[in-house]
């Protein structure tokens, strides 16, 4: 397996340094109140007997922010993935600031609602990061955390392809391959050569000023680590580079190995 470290970012120049997971408590139910609400259909249920055990889907919005109500028709995919048996359920969090404005909003809804002015809700707005809207968590089955972004994970899957956007393990995103240059040729190695060894990824791109000026310390760090310790760790290019000319004239300067240019969906998703 490889050791891989936590992501550093500065724009589009950004190294890996080592690998992070997000930490949190499984929820707490009764911050749900006794009841929610289908307001469609009138319905009543317990939290935990409809809950526990399914992906959670917290989405706080209200009837007075735009954004909102521009963000609430993309929920409606969730109908037809219910359709399709996924074991998940929608809970909305209002963030109204009248009764009349939150019964104007979740009319329509067919997933269920907390009731208007739970005393718990900034209890709950607080624990998972509710200071914008529209803010969608997305909790797994054992009650933790999978993403507080899930508006962004909607924006970037709207048909849910990839729902519930559990995070993918680094190691299953990288290539069978990887390349290094020996001898001004280009040659192809399995990634498995890298077993065991540290993993550093570094993200670049020959347009991006900012990686134009570190690259030279990192190149110069890079080298002088390579001659102290040549067998237990490697850095991998991870281009972000438009054309694979550009790809390759900004790797050329790195004498490291790297991620093919052909690879676009590994390094997207990395």
């Amino acid at each position: 397996v490889f050791d891989l470290f936590f992501f550093v970012s500065c724009y589009y120049c950004s190294f890996l340094v080592f690998h992070h997971s997000i930490m949190s408590e499984p929820i707490d139910y009764s911050l749900l109140g006794d009841t929610l609400i289908k307001p469609d259909t009138g319905e009543t249920a317990d939290p935990q007997e409809v809950l526990v055990g399914k992906v959670v889907l917290l989405y706080f919005g209200a009837n007075w922010w735009q954004p909102c109500l521009k963000f609430t028709p993309k929920l409606h995919l969730f109908n037809q993935l219910q359709q399709g048996n996924k074991e998940f359920e929608i809970v909305f969090c209002s963030m109204d600031r009248s009764e009349e404005e939150y019964k104007i909003y979740s009319e329509s809804m067919t997933w269920w609602c907390l009731p208007y002015a739970l005393s718990t809700l900034p209890r709950l707005a607080t624990i998972y990061h509710a200071h914008g809207m529209p803010h969608l968590v997305v909790i797994d089955t054992d009650g933790t955390v999978i993403t507080r972004n899930g508006v962004d994970a909607l924006s970037h899957d709207p048909v849910g392809k990839d729902f519930p956007w559990r995070p993918q393990r680094i190691v299953d995103i990288l290539p069978e391959y990887y390349i290094i240059e020996e001898n001004e040729d280009e040659n192809m190695l399995p990634l498995s050569d890298l077993d065991d060894k540290y993993i550093l990824l570094y993200f670049a791109s020959k347009t991006d000023s900012l990686s134009q000026d570190f690259t030279p310390w990192l190149v110069k760090a890079y080298h002088i680590l390579k001659k102290q310790r040549p067998e237990d760790f490697e850095m991998i290019f991870v281009s972000g580079d438009d054309s694979e000319a550009s790809f390759y004239t900004y790797w050329s300067q790195l004498g490291c190995a790297a991620i093919p240019f052909e690879e676009q969906e590994s390094r997207e998703a990395l």
